[in-house]
């Protein structure tokens, strides 16, 4: 009787461990700290072979809404695909590494992808919140 009580304790333990996690997924933020964003075609070269590959260069302006030092990072830039995949950017420029409350800056992300549209630049709050943009991405 006492490990059947054990066992029940520990499976209800860890099934309302398991519960908590799903409230903290990533949702859309209210703010949008990115604006006059573009996106253009550009051709990469391949480390390996240097054979030129499809990419996006996506570029706009960053504020921060917060009221604490932003820092932009790679990390924060994502590029979804039309096969829902999410890339990291090759490369990633902001005017300032730190953006001060309040205060915007230029960024410019690079993205290696053969997907044709729809694709989606995604910037991840620090906060766990994100926001989502549909690109238009001319022909090349």
């Amino acid at each position: 009787m006492r490990r059947a009580g054990a066992l029940l304790a520990a499976t209800l333990l860890l099934s309302g461990c398991s519960g908590g996690r799903a409230q903290h997924r990533a949702h859309l933020s209210a703010l949008q700290d990115l604006s006059e964003i573009q996106a253009t075609r550009t051709a990469l070269r391949n480390g390996a072979s240097g054979a030129p590959i499809s990419g996006v260069v996506v570029s706009g302006t960053i504020t921060n809404t917060g009221s604490t030092p932003l820092r932009c990072r790679a990390t924060a830039f994502l590029l979804l695909d039309s096969s829902g995949n999410a890339l990291m950017p090759r490369a990633q420029w902001c005017d300032v590494p730190s953006i001060g409350p309040h205060r915007s800056a230029s960024f410019s992300a690079t993205f290696t992808t053969t997907n044709p549209a729809p694709l989606q630049l995604r910037f991840e709050h620090p906060d766990g919140t994100y926001e989502a943009h549909a690109l238009i991405v001319p022909p090349a």
